[in-house]
């Protein structure tokens, strides 16, 4: 829901989870394993919750543990025995689904709703845990139900792995269009530009417990771009950092949740790119 002020976001990213998690034919206990490792990585609290959720009558499957482990760049991961090459495609775009999700959430959802239960978490977990189970993991989801929502899209280079999986690669087709049609619509060149080229040049580094770092890093660009540029680059590295002040610091440009939204969502997908150069892609 939190993407219901951009509809034709909210059908691409319906399209990339229901592909993805839900008709793939993945076992749901690989899929919530990745989702759960994301989720730790970007120190989302909402979405460690709601997998762990998930996952309370299962323990996390090694083999996806190890090959998360070992390839935390979808677009860098190499096969694993266990996996078929339609399980692998969908693997890889769950990692880049979560990837963003986890940052739009982390902005978007400040509080932790399952703290508010206290001492009752624990048995609720457990009740939730079985009605998940039962719900989910036993039903039959159709591949491409989805695909009614969005349109044609061209799948660009940097996605063709998925290529060969219809239902997944015309999702991420559609989801990469959308974003990208945001992101021109509401982020100048410039500062896309700088944002890419700093994504790229950074990726995986430890930028520490303080925002500080913005500070120096926007210092290039025009003192109007430097605040949308902050709220980015804190999108891409730390989007758990991101509070009301941050936010409040680019109102005047991105007036309503829709406009707010379109940023993010720009930032996020760029973030869960790894490994591409986006220079190459722009």
């Amino acid at each position: 829901l939190v993407h219901a002020a951009q509809p034709t976001l909210l059908a691409g990213v319906w399209a990339l989870f229901r592909e993805t998690q839900l008709a793939s034919g993945v076992p749901r206990a690989h899929q919530e394993t990745i989702a759960l490792l994301v989720a730790e990585e970007n120190r989302c609290p909402w979405c460690i919750e709601a997998h762990e959720l998930a996952l309370h009558t299962q323990p996390r499957v090694p083999e996806i543990v190890a090959w998360y482990t070992a390839n935390p760049d979808p677009f860098k991961a190499t096969p694993h025995p266990a996996f078929t090459p339609e399980a692998f495609i969908a693997h890889r775009a769950a990692v880049l689904l979560w990837q963003y999700i986890n940052r739009i959430t982390n902005v978007l959802l400040v509080d932790s709703a399952w703290q508010r239960f206290g001492s009752w978490r624990a048995p609720l977990t457990r009740v939730m845990g079985r009605v998940f189970s039962a719900f989910f993991l036993h039903r039959r989801y159709e591949p491409g139900r989805a695909l009614v929502f969005v349109s044609d899209a061209p799948l660009p280079r940097h996605l063709a792995w998925a290529g060969s999986h219809r239902t997944i690669a015309a999702a991420l087709a559609y989801f990469h269009q959308q974003i990208h049609q945001l992101g021109a619509a509401h982020i100048p060149p410039t500062v896309q530009h700088f944002v890419l080229e700093f994504v790229d040049a950074h990726r995986h580094q430890n930028m520490g417990l303080s925002r500080r770092w913005t500070d120096g890093a926007v210092e290039p660009l025009e003192p109007n771009q430097r605040s949308l540029a902050k709220l980015l680059l804190l999108t891409a590295f730390a989007s758990y950092q991101i509070d009301e002040s941050v936010v409040q610091a680019v109102r005047g440009s991105l007036p309503t949740d829709a406009d707010l939204l379109a940023v993010l969502a720009w930032g996020s997908y760029v973030a869960s790119l790894e490994g591409i150069d986006h220079r190459a892609e722009n």
